[in-house]
């Protein structure tokens, strides 16, 4: 980060108190955001192989609670 866009924050940052934004509260929503998306981006790409072996094994053979199933799972696993 720069020097300008360290300026141009902090007065983002005391506009924003100004107008009686709780600061700290909007950045660690932010950053709880930020995480949440990163973390399952992640976990993702981590388990993909594994996620794709379960769908292809599903598309062969159906899903094994499909006669016990109701709602979305339900019409989904019909569709099969």
């Amino acid at each position: 980060m720069t020097a300008a866009s360290e300026k141009r924050l902090g007065d983002l940052a005391l506009e924003a108190q100004a107008l009686g934004i709780d600061v700290v509260a909007v950045t660690n929503a932010a950053l709880r955001t930020a995480i949440d998306v990163a973390q399952r981006e992640t976990w993702l790409e981590k388990y993909k192989d594994a996620l794709r072996a379960q769908d292809e094994w599903i598309d062969m053979n159906g899903h094994p609670f499909a006669d016990i199933a109701a709602g979305q799972l339900a019409d989904a696993a019909k569709k099969g």
